[in-house]
C-alpha cells in the first residue's frame, strides 16, 4: 500500500499536469458565465496546486530539491517587474487579479511560474520523460483539430453564436474563438512533428503524420494568420535546430519558402505601389489586411501609452482602461465606440502595462529560453535533442505568432 500511495508522489504530479494540459485546451462549460476562459483557468489553478503539493511532498520525503537554473532566476526577475506595475497600477486590485475573462493579472503569472517550477522539480532527473508534456499536447490538438474539422463541415451540433448573435465566420472549436483555436493548433505543431518523428512503429508515425496534415488542415479552416505564422515558425525553428541531421535539399527548400513566405507577407499586408493585395491574394480570406491594420492602432495606442508611463507602466491588465484617453484619431474615425482590451501584441502590451521593466524581463526571459535551446540541444542524446528541439521550436512559434 505504501508504494501505491507514499511513494508515487512524483507519478501523480505529473499525471495531474499532464491533465491540466491537455484538458484546459479542450474543456468549456456553457453554463458558465465565462463559457470557456473561466474554466480553462480553473483546471490550471487546480491542477498545479495538486501538483506543487505532490511534488513539495515527495521531495521533503526525499529531501532532494530541485537544482537552482538560470531561467528559474529570470522568471523571478520578471515576477518582480510585474508586481512593481501591480503596486503602481492605476487600478491595483485590477492587476493583481487580472481582468475577467483575460486573467494576465500577477496572481495569474503567477501561477504559471510555479507551473514551471513545478515542472522543473517534477523532471529534472529524467528530462526524457517531458515527452509526455508533449504528447498531452497533441491529444488536445486531436480533440481541437478534429472538432474545427466538424464545425467546417457544417455538422456542428452546437449553435454558437458570437458577441453580436451571429454565427462565428470561422470555426471556434474548443477555444471560443477562431484566433484562439487556430494559434493553439500552429504553436502546437512542432510537438506534433515530435511524437510523429518519435513513434516506435511505423503504422503509429504514419498515423500521426497524417493528423499533422489534418492538424494544419484545421488550421487554414480557421483562417488564423497568426497560427500559421506561428506553425511556419515553429517547423523553421525545428529545421533550423536539427539541420546538421536534415538532407541539404529539405534545408534549401525550407529556406526558399520561408524568404516566399516573406515577400508573399509584404505583397499582403503592405502592397507597394497598389491601393490593395493584387491579383489573387486580395479575394483570399486568410489574407485579409483589413484586421491587421486595425491592429497597428492598437498597437500605436500602446506605444502612446508607454511614451507616457516608460518605468513600470500602467499596471497589468489596464489597456482598456487607457486606451480611450490615448486611441489614434483614426481608429477612433474607422471603429466608432468599438473599444478594446488588449493591444493584440503580447510585446507592445507589456511596454504599455509593465514598462520597460516588464518588456525588458519578458524579453530576457524568452530569449534565454531560446538560446537554452540553441546551445544545449547539440550536447543531447539524440532522443533528448528531438524532445528539446520541439520545446524551443514550440517557444519560437509562439513568440512569432
Amino acid at each position: 500500500m505504501r508504494t501505491w500511495i507514499l511513494d508515487r508522489y512524483q507519478v501523480y504530479g505529473r499525471v495531474a499536469l499532464m491533465a491540466a494540459i491537455f484538458v484546459s485546451p479542450v474543456i468549456f462549460n456553457r453554463k458558465t458565465q465565462d463559457v470557456f476562459n473561466l474554466v480553462k483557468f480553473t483546471v490550471l489553478v487546480v491542477a498545479t496546486l495538486v501538483a506543487l503539493a505532490l511534488y513539495v511532498i515527495w521531495a521533503s520525503e526525499r529531501a532532494v530539491w530541485m537544482p537552482r537554473f538560470n531561467l528559474g532566476w529570470f522568471a523571478g526577475a520578471f515576477l518582480g517587474a510585474c508586481l512593481l506595475a501591480t503596486v503602481f497600477s492605476a487600478s491595483p486590485i485590477l492587476s493583481l487579479v487580472g481582468l475577467y475573462h483575460r486573467y494576465g493579472g500577477f496572481l495569474p503569472f503567477l501561477l504559471y511560474a510555479i507551473m514551471m517550477f513545478v515542472i522543473v522539480g517534477l523532471y529534472w532527473e529524467k528530462p526524457q520523460d517531458l515527452k509526455e508534456i508533449a504528447r498531452a499536447s497533441v491529444a488536445a490538438s486531436m480533440v481541437l483539430a478534429g472538432y474545427v474539422l466538424i464545425q467546417a463541415a457544417g455538422a456542428d451540433w452546437i449553435p454558437w453564436k458570437d458577441s453580436t448573435g451571429n454565427a462565428p465566420p470561422f470555426p471556434v472549436g474548443t477555444m471560443g474563438n477562431s484566433n484562439f483555436a487556430g494559434g493553439y493548433l500552429g504553436i502546437a505543431v512542432p510537438f506534433v512533428a515530435y511524437v510523429a518523428a518519435a513513434a516506435k512503429s511505423y503504422g503509429m508515425r504514419t498515423a500521426l503524420f497524417v493528423f499533422l496534415g489534418l492538424d494544419l488542415l484545421a488550421l487554414w479552416f480557421t483562417q488564423t494568420r497568426g497560427g500559421m505564422i506561428a506553425a511556419g515558425a515553429g517547423l523553421l525553428a525545428m529545421v533550423f535546430l536539427y539541420r546538421d541531421k536534415i538532407p541539404r535539399w529539405f534545408r534549401m527548400s525550407t529556406l526558399v519558402s520561408a524568404v516566399a513566405a516573406a515577400v508573399l507577407a509584404v505583397l499582403i499586408l503592405f502592397h507597394p505601389g497598389t491601393s490593395r493585395p493584387i491579383g489573387p491574394l486580395a479575394d483570399v480570406e486568410a489574407f485579409r489586411t483589413g484586421t491587421f491594420s486595425v491592429r497597428t492602432y492598437y498597437w500605436g495606442t500602446a506605444l502612446r501609452i508607454f511614451k507616457d508611463n516608460p518605468i513600470v507602466g500602467t499596471g497589468l491588465d489596464v489597456y482598456y482602461a487607457n486606451y480611450p484617453k490615448y486611441r489614434l484619431p483614426q481608429d477612433g474615425a474607422q471603429l466608432g465606440l468599438t473599444i478594446t482590451d488588449k493591444p493584440h501584441n503580447i510585446y507592445v502590451e507589456y511596454m504599455a502595462n509593465a514598462g520597460v521593466l516588464g518588456a525588458g524581463a519578458y524579453l530576457i526571459l524568452v530569449g534565454a529560453g531560446l538560446l537554452y535551446g540553441y546551445r544545449v540541444s547539440k550536447k543531447q542524446t539524440e532522443t533528448n535533442r528531438l524532445l528539446l528541439v520541439a520545446f524551443t521550436s514550440v517557444l519560437a512559434g509562439y513568440l512569432a505568432q
